[in-house]
């Protein structure tokens, strides 16, 4: 009896910390600083995290997951979702007031965990780090809860990120409410137009041209040189991919 009340209590222990949802502080520096809240929504084998609306924001922004853009506010805030089961990550892109839904293998990021220790939220947390897309981040993992997600793009530690910020301090995450064991049920985008991210970033460029001519042909005619540039990488999340790296 005594060893069936511990097995009990263990296992609700372990089921509680399978789902349940993380509020997140998400600060950015990149030629725009903005501040808002992250909502990391997670279950045993899939994870969603989504940017909230700013409420002190005084300009309509997008901060999506590759830029950020000046437009009208759309319904669908900046999304990634992560399958285990299916090793997929789907991204909601928006750009110029149209949604694209970006599919991508779950990123390895080579992690190196290192022998240090805080409390974060009442919860021990340990250090590591790793080199991301064009960036090196420094992050506290909670142990205790097993999970491998993180907000943003950024997992795959053996416990739940709960803090990150990359090296030029331009990008920042930190957890400020947790709440475990939640019935969280996750709408995994199925039954919509997949575009890989690869397919994405070399149609960028395109897009942002038709969207310039769009432009010029609404302007009265002048001697005005009109030129729609694409953000730098430099000011992007993202950087550099695998891709261009190899």
């Amino acid at each position: 009896m005594r060893f069936f009340i511990v097995f009990f209590i263990v296992s609700l222990s372990v089921n509680a910390q399978n789902s349940g949802y993380i509020e997140y502080a998400y600060h950015t520096n990149r030629g725009i600083t903005y501040e808002t809240t992250g909502v990391l929504e997670f279950t045993r084998n899939q994870s969603k995290f989504t940017l909230l609306k700013s409420g002190n924001s005084t300009i309509a922004e997008e901060v999506n997951d590759n830029e950020i853009d000046l437009i009208s506010e759309s319904k669908k805030r900046p999304t990634n979702y992560i399958n285990l089961d299916s090793n997929d990550l789907l991204s909601n892109v928006t750009l110029f007031k149209k949604v694209y839904v970006t599919q991508e293998a779950i990123p390895r990021i080579t992690w190196n965990i290192k022998n240090e220790f805080k409390l974060l939220n009442n919860i021990e947390c340990q250090k590591a780090e790793g080199y991301f897309r064009g960036r090196t981040y420094t992050v506290w993992f909670a142990n205790k809860l097993t999970l491998p997600f993180g907000p943003w793009k950024l997992q795959g530690l053996p416990g739940i990120i709960m803090e990150a910020r990359d090296s030029k301090n331009e990008i920042y995450f930190r957890a400020k409410k947790i709440k475990l064991g939640e019935s969280i049920q996750i709408n995994y985008p199925k039954e919509v137009s997949y575009i890989t991210l690869k397919e994405f970033i070399k149609l960028k460029p395109k897009i942002f041209k038709e969207r310039e001519e769009m432009l010029k042909s609404k302007m009265p005619r002048s001697n005005t040189v009109f030129k729609l540039q694409m953000p730098p990488r430099t000011s992007q999340r993202e950087i550099i991919y695998e891709w261009e790296e190899n």
